[in-house]
């Protein structure tokens, strides 16, 4: 086979277990796609179709999956909304973070490193706000 030729194979491989997966978590029932296209179109920037995502989002799409399409590090999401608190910031703050540093839509697609990474950013966002406001703004 063609290197080409083994990435489509690759490609479609992947495709199927994303099908299979989605329809283990009850996104896919049946022929009904309606819960699958809206959670695709939700986390991929409006793509309604698993066939376009890049091989980058296919990834991200399959991690997401693993978990049962359930929040990945409940205390990771904890911690950032503890920090989003304390910059008084809406979890849409981290979300642009997140869409910034890995092209995610949502927190829900980020695995464990990047929910660190996030709480990184965060911290030296509430560190800059401490240096430029003189005091800690703890809740």
């Amino acid at each position: 086979m063609k290197p080409q030729a083994d990435n489509a194979a690759q490609r479609k491989s992947r495709l199927a277990a994303l099908h299979i997966r989605a329809r283990e978590v009850g996104l896919i029932e049946g022929d009904d796609k309606t819960a699958w296209r809206k959670w695709l179109a939700d986390g991929f920037s409006g793509i309604d179709s698993s066939a376009k995502l890049s091989d980058t989002q296919l990834a991200a799409a399959l991690n997401a999956l693993k978990g049962g399409a359930k929040p990945t590090g409940r205390a990771l999401h904890d911690e950032i909304n503890r920090r989003l608190q304390a910059l008084d910031k809406s979890e849409g703050y981290a979300v642009g973070i997140a869409r910034k540093m890995f092209g995610k839509d949502r927190l829900q697609f980020c695995d464990d490193i990047e929910l660190r990474k996030i709480v990184a950013a965060l911290a030296a966002s509430q560190r800059r706000a401490e240096k430029k406001h003189g005091s800690p703004r703890h809740a």
